[in-house]
C-alpha cells in the first residue's frame, strides 16, 4: 500500500470532479493517493452539506457530522505532512516534500479544524468560557468568566454529558497550536501527531490510526503512542491498544484490560504442573499493538503464544511503530500438512508466533484439535453476532480449541462496548452452562454502578412480573449481568466439572492474595521444571469487589448476582516470592520508578493513578504555631492548645437514656443512627475550615489542629464510654480521619488527600472487636468507629452505607484473611438523609462503606470526621501512641496534634498514595505505615 508525505496510508479514489455524494467518501478522499485530491477533499468539507443544513453552514450539526464521520485525524494529518519551520513562526519549509498540492491540502485542513475550534468556542461561550492564548507557552487557555479561573484543559461542558463528539470539538482548539519545537530536528511538536492513519476500504470495514499523544505535565517529548479503529473519541477515549514508546516492548501494561486478560490467565497456569516438553499454550484473537502477547513473553516467557490477526496493516504497525519483534507466519503459504505440524509445535520460549492473511473465525475453523491451547484470550471478534446462529458456532469452536475436558480451558476476551459485553457473557453462559458453571464479567472499579430504588417499586414490581422472561433464556442469562458498565470490560468463561461445579466463587480466583499465590506457585514450579521465568512481575491484583447493586426491595434480588465482578490493579517490581499481601482493602498503589527503570508507570489513564506531593508555602517553625494555623482556618477555629474543660452535659441523664438505646442498637444491629449531637453552628465552623484547608493546599485532617475539633472529639468520647462501658477504660486511636469529596476527582477516578473508601470493608477481625472466647451474640463489642457528617447527607452527596447484622451471619468470623466481606446486598442500610452533627457509630467489624460523590449539584459533597474508640485493654494501634482522656484533658500541645495528624496520613498513605513530603512539612516524624483503618 503506498503511503502520503505524512506517512499516512493511501487509497485509489478517482478523479469525478469535485463533488463527493456522501461525507464519508469526502472524507476517505483525504487519504487518497492523489495529493491534488486531498486538498480538493478537504477543501469539500468546509461547505459540505449535512442532514438539515445548507451548504455552507458551518454550525454544531455540521461540525458534529465531520466528527462523528472520522475527519478529525486524517486532516490533523494533512496539517503535519507540511514541513515546517518551528523557529519561523510555522512557516513551511523550502523543501521538495512541500509541493503545491502538499501545502494547499494543509492549509484547506487548517482551515477546516480552524472553523471546528470557532463552533467550539461558541459552545464553551454559551456555559460562561473564553478561549484565550497564553502568550508565554503559546497555547490556548480557558477562562471561567464568572469564577475568574484559568485552565489549560478543556473544560467539561455540560451539554457534552458524557457525549465524545462535543468533548473532541472542544479539544479540537488545543490541537491547533504546537507545544513546542523539537530541538534536534526544529520540527514543532504537536499535542497529538498522526504517525499513520489508514482509511476504510472494501477489505477494511473502520479506519485504523496510530497517533503520539503528548503528555503536557510530563517531560519534553513525553508522550503515550495509541493504536484507534474507528473515529478518534479524543485523548481520552477507548484506544484499541497503547504504550510508552520508549518502553522497551512488553516491559508493561498501559491498559486496563490488557491488565484484566493477563490476570484471568494467572489462576490457570498454576492449575497444574507444566515442563519445556509439554508448555501452557494461549491463543490470542488480534494482534492490535501486540501489548499481551509481548507481555507474556517478557514476563512469562514458560507460557507459549501464538496470535492470529487477519489484517495486515496491524502486522506492519505492530512492526514499524509498536517495535515488536515476533515469528510471521502466512497462512497461505503452507499447504495443510504443513500448518498442521506448525500448529501442533508450541513457538518459541519468550518470543510469539503472529498468524497473518485468515481470519479469526477460519483460524479456529481449521485448527487441529491436538494444539492444546489452555486459554483464549483478547478481543471478541467484531464479526460476530450476538444471540445469532454464528455467536453459536464461535462458542463451538472455541470451547474445542481450549480442550475443556480437562478442566483447564477458559476464555477471556474483552469488549469495548457494555451492551456487546452483556450480550456476549449471556450468550456464553446459555451455550456453555454444562460445561461452564461460572461466566463473569470483569469491569474496571472506576466504572462500578450502584443501582438505587427512587420512589415506590409497586409499579416496577409489577412491570417486572409482567416481563419476567423464562428461567435458562437469553434474555435471563442477561438479567444476571446488570450492572456492567457502558464503558465495557472483560468477559471470563470459567472451567468446573463433575464434584467441582461449585466448589469455589469468583472471589476465590480473584482474590489479591490468591491470585498472588497462583503466579507465584507457577513461577517457582517453572523454575523446578526448568523453564524460564522472569525475576519481576510489574503489577499485582489490587482488590476485586462484586457489583454493588442495591435491591429493589426486600423481594427482589440484588441485579448482578454475583456475577459482574470490579478489580484493580497496582505497579508491583517485587519477585513474586518476596511479595507482602497488604491487610488493608487496597493495596498501596505506587512504588518507587527507581527499582525498574522499564517500570515507571505500568497502568495510564488513571488503571494505576499516581498521588501528587501537595506542595506548601513556610517553614515547619511556622507550622508549630497558632497563628499559621489561625491564618488558614480563620477566626472561628482557634488553635490555642488549651486544656480542654470535662463538659457539664457529659454525664447528664438524657444521654444516658440515649445511650442506652445506642448500646442496644449497636449490639443488635451491628450500627447506631443517633440524634443530633453537635450543633450546626459548629459543624458549619468545621466544614468551612475544612474547605480553607484544602483551598490552601493542606489536608483535611489538620482540621484537628482546632480547639474545636478536639472539643467535639471529647463529646464523642463521652458517646463512646457510654457504649463501650467507661469503668473499662476507652482510649482514642491516633488514626484520626477527615473528609472531603471533589466531586470532579471522583468522576475522573483520581484518588486525592481526603477521599472516599468506596469498598465493602472491615476495620477490625471479629477477634479484635469481641476477643477469642466470646461470641458476637453474648457481649458487645470492643472498638467502634464513629462517624459525623460536618454537612447534611443525601444519597447523592457521598453518603455512608453499612451491613446489618442481620446480614453478615458471620460477622467476619473465620474471614480474618479475607479481604473482601460476604454479606447479604438485600439488607445493605444507606445512612442517608441526615442532618449535620448526627451520630453514627458501628463495631469495628461491621461492613461499610462509603459513596462517592460523582455529579456537582446544589448541594455541599460530604464532608465529616472519623475516630476510632476501643477499650484501653484490647490491642492499640502498634506503630502510634493512642490518646488516654487524662491526656486529652490535661490539653494537647501544637506538638502533640500535629504528630497525630502526622500519623494519621501515614494510616492513609496505601489509599492517597505517597504522603513523605506532606508529612515532612508539617514536622518531624519517624515514618511509618499503619496497618489498619
Amino acid at each position: 500500500m503506498q503511503r502520503n508525505e505524512g506517512g499516512n496510508a493511501i487509497v485509489s479514489v478517482p478523479l469525478t470532479g469535485t463533488s463527493f455524494p456522501k461525507l464519508h467518501e469526502c472524507v476517505t478522499a483525504l487519504s487518497s493517493a492523489d495529493p491534488q485530491m486531498r486538498a480538493t477533499a478537504a477543501e469539500a468539507l468546509l461547505d459540505f452539506p449535512v442532514t438539515e443544513t445548507r451548504q455552507g453552514d458551518r454550525g454544531v450539526p455540521w461540525a458534529y457530522a465531520l466528527i462523528d464521520a472520522g475527519a478529525i485525524v486524517p486532516l490533523l494529518g494533512l496539517v503535519q505532512a507540511v514541513k515546517r519551520d518551528g523557529a519561523e513562526g510555522l512557516k513551511p519549509c523550502d523543501c521538495p516534500g512541500n509541493t503545491e498540492p502538499v501545502l494547499r491540502a494543509g492549509d484547506f485542513a487548517l482551515l477546516v479544524l480552524t472553523e471546528l475550534a470557532e463552533v467550539a468556542a461558541a459552545l464553551l461561550a454559551d456555559e460562561g468560557w473564553d478561549v484565550r492564548y497564553d502568550e508565554e507557552v503559546n497555547r490556548p487557555v480557558f477562562l471561567d468568566e464568572q469564577s475568574g479561573l484559568q485552565q489549560s484543559s478543556p473544560p467539561l461542558l455540560r451539554v457534552a454529558n458524557g457525549d465524545w463528539i462535543t468533548l473532541v470539538l472542544v479539544e479540537v482548539i488545543t490541537l491547533l497550536q504546537p507545544l513546542d519545537v523539537h530541538s534536534g530536528t526544529g520540527m514543532p511538536r504537536w499535542p497529538v501527531s498522526v504517525l499513520r492513519h489508514i482509511p476504510v476500504s472494501i477489505q477494511r470495514t473502520s479506519t485504523i490510526s496510530v497517533l503520539d499523544i503528548a503528555i503536557e505535565e510530563g517531560e519534553a517529548g513525553e508522550c503515550t503512542r495509541v493504536l484507534i479503529r474507528g473515529p478518534w473519541a479524543g485523548s481520552n477515549g477507548e484506544v484499541e491498544g497503547e504504550m510508552d514508546p520508549t518502553d522497551i516492548p512488553g516491559s508493561a501494561l498501559h491498559s486496563w484490560h490488557d491488565a484484566t486478560i493477563v490476570a484471568a490467565l494467572i489462576p490457570h497456569l498454576s492449575a497444574r504442573t507444566w515442563s519445556p516438553v509439554n508448555p501452557p499454550r494461549v491463543l490470542i484473537i488480534g494482534l492490535r499493538c501486540g501489548a499481551v502477547p509481548a507481555f507474556l513473553c517478557r514476563h512469562l516467557p514458560g507460557v507459549r503464544v501464538d496470535v492470529v490477526e487477519p489484517d495486515e496493516e496491524i502486522v506492519k504497525i505492530a512492526r514499524d511503530l509498536f517495535n515488536l519483534n515476533f515469528d510471521e507466519v502466512r497462512w497461505s503459504n503452507l499447504d495443510e500438512c504443513s500448518r498442521s505440524a506448525q500448529l501442533s509445535r508450541p513457538s518459541y520460549e519468550g518470543r510469539f508466533r503472529v498468524w497473518i492473511g485468515i481470519s479469526e473465525w477460519q483460524f479456529l475453523n481449521l485448527l487441529p484439535e491436538n494444539c492444546n491451547f489452555i486459554g483464549i484470550l483478547g478481543n471478541m471478534p467484531d464479526n460476530i453476532e450476538h444471540g445469532a446462529q454464528r455467536m453459536h458456532e464461535f462458542q463451538a469452536l472455541a470451547l474445542r480449541t481450549i480442550n475443556n475436558e480437562r478442566g483447564l480451558g477458559f476464555v477471556a476476551l474483552a469488549a469495548r462496548s457494555g451492551t456487546k459485553l452483556q450480550e456476549t457473557a449471556a450468550a456464553l453462559s446459555c451455550a456453555w452452562n454444562r460445561s461452564f458453571a461460572r461466566t463473569l464479567i470483569l469491569c474496571d472499579i472506576k466504572q462500578r454502578k450502584a443501582f438505587q430504588n427512587k420512589g415506590s417499586t409497586i409499579p416496577l414490581k409489577k412491570n417486572m412480573k409482567q416481563i419476567l422472561p423464562k428461567f435458562g433464556s437469553f434474555k435471563w442469562e442477561s438479567l444476571n449481568f446488570n450492572g456492567a458498565p457502558t464503558s465495557g470490560g472483560v468477559c471470563i468463561c470459567l472451567p468446573s466439572l463433575g464434584a467441582d461445579k461449585h466448589k469455589s466463587t469468583p472471589l476465590d480466583m480473584f482474590h489479591p492474595s490468591l491470585w498472588y499465590a497462583a503466579l507465584e506457585k507457577f513461577i517457582q514450579d517453572s523454575e523446578s521444571a526448568g523453564m524460564a521465568t522472569s525475576a519481576r512481575f510489574p503489577f499485582t491484583l489490587e482488590s476485586s469487589s462484586l457489583n454493588l447493586s442495591l435491591p429493589l426491595d426486600e423481594t427482589l434480588p440484588a441485579l448482578s448476582n454475583g456475577r459482574v465482578l470490579h478489580v484493580s490493579f497496582c505497579m508491583s517490581s517485587r519477585f513474586p516470592g518476596n511479595h507482602v499481601r497488604a491487610e488493608s482493602l487496597t493495596a498501596q498503589t505506587t512504588a518507587s520508578a527507581s527499582e525498574d527503570e522499564t517500570i515507571r508507570e505500568t497502568f495510564r489513564n488513571n488503571t494505576c493513578s499516581k498521588t501528587t506531593n501537595l506542595h506548601f508555602e513556610g517553614s515547619i517553625d511556622d507550622v508549630l504555631t497558632s497563628k499559621f494555623w489561625e491564618a488558614i482556618l480563620g477566626n472561628e477555629l482557634p488553635c490555642n492548645a488549651h486544656s480542654t474543660a470535662e463538659p457539664s452535659y457529659r454525664t447528664c441523664s438524657s444521654s444516658f437514656s440515649h445511650c442506652s438505646r445506642y448500646r442496644t442498637d449497636i449490639e443488635e444491629h451491628g450500627y447506631i443512627w443517633g440524634d443530633v449531637v453537635i450543633p450546626e453552628s459548629e459543624t458549619k465552623h468545621l466544614a468551612k475550615g475544612i474547605h480553607r484547608l484544602v483551598r490552601a493546599g493542606w489536608p483535611p485532617v489538620c482540621v484537628f489542629v482546632s480547639d474545636l475539633a478536639w472539643s467535639v472529639a471529647d463529646r464523642l468520647w463521652s458517646y463512646a464510654e457510654a457504649i463501650l462501658g467507661a469503668d473499662k477504660g476507652v482510649v482514642l486511636e491516633p488514626s484520626l480521619a477527615a473528609f472531603k469529596l471533589e466531586p470532579l476527582q471522583d468522576l475522573s477516578g483520581k484518588r486525592y488527600v481526603g477521599n472516599n473508601f468506596g469498598q465493602p470493608h472491615r476495620d477490625y477481625t471479629h477477634e479484635e472487636v469481641f476477643g477469642s472466647e466470646t461470641s458476637q451474640a453474648s457481649t458487645g463489642p470492643k472498638i467502634i468507629s464513629i462517624w459525623l457528617p460536618l454537612v447534611d447527607i443525601t444519597l447523592e452527596n457521598g453518603c455512608m452505607y453499612v451491613v446489618p447484622r442481620a446480614g453478615d451471619g458471620s460477622g467476619g468470623c473465620g474471614e480474618d484473611e479475607v479481604e473482601i466481606p460476604s454479606f447479604d446486598m438485600k439488607t445493605v442500610r444507606a445512612l442517608a438523609p441526615a442532618k449535620a452533627g448526627t451520630l453514627f457509630a458501628w463495631a469495628g467489624n461491621t461492613v461499610h462503606w462509603g459513596a462517592s460523590c460523582a455529579k456537582q449539584d446544589e448541594k455541599t459533597p460530604r464532608i465529616s470526621l472519623a475516630f476510632v474508640f476501643r477499650n484501653k485493654n484490647t490491642v492499640c494501634d502498634l506503630q502510634g501512641k493512642p490518646l488516654t482522656r487524662e491526656e486529652f484533658q490535661e490539653g494537647l500541645t501544637m506538638e502533640r496534634r500535629l504528630e497525630l495528624i502526622r500519623h494519621s496520613l501515614s494510616c492513609f498513605e496505601h489509599w492517597y498514595g505517597d504522603m513523605s513530603q506532606t508529612i515532612t512539612k508539617i514536622g518531624k516524624f519517624e515514618q511509618g505505615h499503619c496497618t489498619k483503618y
